[in-house]
């Protein structure tokens, strides 16, 4: 095993989600762990004359992987956008990432459950308010709506509570997870597929960090000190935990 597979070996055993289950499912988790182990090893056999490594360091680092799997994205690879949406997943980046999943689904097959489940793993490890800007359940639901496959997530959102895995045993100094239930969030996702209006309020500008939150009025859940950008720092919230979400 090469230097940049066992770096990311250790990555996934300690991720609390990513380490569940076993390689031969076909749910998000199993997909995206053989993605990275697959172009991690690829990278490891790559000719040191090659010229990805004529501005990089040898040594094993997620933009590493990602700025790799990017390049290899432009052949068309399945394996290589797989690994571009686990490694940010992996990385805690607390955003969903609708370019990528677009293009998988363009490229072939998809199972609606896997944009689904990804973003459900991120809110149940770091909330549905993520990061600065981001609102998980409606992000989902802008993408669903926007290619298309509200009818067919309709069921996986309903399912979600029996399918999603439970964590790993997570150090003490770790929050509980998940930090919000899979039946909450679900009926978040739901509640945005079946607002009135909520497609009308994404055609025409894309969907973009943050769009579901500027179109649906919503901010995060606790207000952010010094935040920039979103006209938000030092005001109370207006979603907080346990209310309705606004439609």
């Amino acid at each position: 095993m090469g230097t940049f597979a066992r770096y990311f070996e250790k990555s996934i055993a300690a991720s609390p989600y990513l380490s569940v289950g076993g390689d031969e499912d076909r749910d998000f988790l199993a997909q995206a762990r053989r993605a990275i182990r697959l172009i991690a090893t690829e990278l490891d056999a790559l000719p040191v004359s090659d010229r990805f490594w004529r501005s990089v360091e040898g040594y094993p680092t997620f933009t590493k992987l990602l700025c790799y799997s990017d390049r290899d994205k432009g052949r068309s690879s399945e394996a290589a956008l797989w690994c571009s949406i686990a490694l940010r997943y992996l990385s805690s980046s607390g955003y969903f990432h609708p370019e990528e999943w677009g293009r998988l689904r363009r490229h072939g097959d998809l199972d609606v459950r896997w944009p689904i489940h990804s973003a459900y793993y991120i809110a149940a490890t770091s909330g549905d308010y993520a990061s600065h800007r981001s609102c998980l359940s409606r992000d989902v639901a802008a993408f669903l709506t926007l290619e298309g496959l509200s009818s067919a997530a309709q069921p996986a959102l309903i399912s979600l509570p029996s399918e999603v895995r439970s964590p790993a045993e997570t150090p003490s100094w770790m929050r509980p997870m998940p930090l919000i239930a899979p039946s909450d969030w679900s009926a978040r996702v739901l509640h945005g597929l079946q607002a009135p209006g909520f497609l009308g309020r994404h055609q025409g500008g894309g969907l973009h960090r943050g769009s579901v939150l500027d179109a649906c009025g919503a901010v995060p859940e606790f207000p952010i000190p010094g935040g920039r950008g979103n006209g938000n720092a030092g005001r109370a919230p207006r979603v907080r935990r346990g209310q309705p979400l606004p439609a």
